[in-house]
């Protein structure tokens, strides 16, 4: 499951928005009204962890503009923000600011096929195979498999020995359309002498 902690923006406040910024006068598409202002405000946040998903807001699919995103807990009340992976404090003041809220931004299911408010879990999601969330380390601090790191840096690995691989290969077709021109040659260059020996007997009884 995923959850996303942020804040919904409305159609009604996109059109709001774009009125009072000057963002996209004179539309009425409800889509081009909420794509404008979510990306207006996105520049005017300027952070990269900040991001705009389709949830599940009041039994209703809408927009919410999030700023941490947990893909394991399985309620609300069990997922937790990753320090790491969300906007810096300035930021989100920024984007509270640009949507006027007073309230806490709060955990809302993303919309990602397999559930519902009416019809409930529809099916498990195919990623999540997981029974426990992240433990309260993993939201402090990333920490990576130093073998990992090794192998990517110096380029170790199962990829480096497919490439290796297909080297070999490359060079032995390589050796083979060589070996083929050559003996093309050869067969070439004693065709033409056959003809020299065929057409000076020729001459020869002419």
């Amino acid at each position: 499951m995923t959850w996303v902690l942020g804040w919904p923006l409305t159609i009604e406040y996109a059109q709001e928005y774009v009125r009072e910024h000057r963002v996209l006068p004179n539309v009425e598409d409800p889509d081009l009204i909420l794509s404008a202002a979510c990306e207006h405000i996105d520049r005017k946040v300027g952070d990269d962890h900040l991001a705009t998903l389709a949830c599940w807001v009041n039994n209703e699919c809408g927009v919410v503009l999030g700023i941490c995103i947990d893909r394991k807990a399985r309620t609300a009340a069990e997922a937790k923000p990753r320090l790491s992976r969300m906007p810096t404090e300035a930021a989100a003041y920024r984007l509270a600011s640009l949507l006027k809220v007073h309230n806490d931004p709060e955990w809302y299911r993303y919309d990602d096929g397999t559930y519902t408010p009416w019809d409930g879990e529809l099916f498990a999601n195919p990623n999540d195979d997981s029974d426990d969330t992240d433990s309260e380390e993993d939201y402090l601090e990333e920490e990576y498999d130093e073998e990992e790191c090794v192998d990517e840096e110096y380029g170790e690995g199962p990829d480096v020995v497919e490439t290796e691989e297909f080297a070999n290969e490359k060079g032995a077709v390589m050796r083979y359309v060589l070996w083929e021109c050559h003996l093309y040659q050869w067969k070439l260059i004693l065709y033409i002498a056959l003809c020299t020996v065929c057409c000076r007997n020729i001459r020869y009884k002419l």
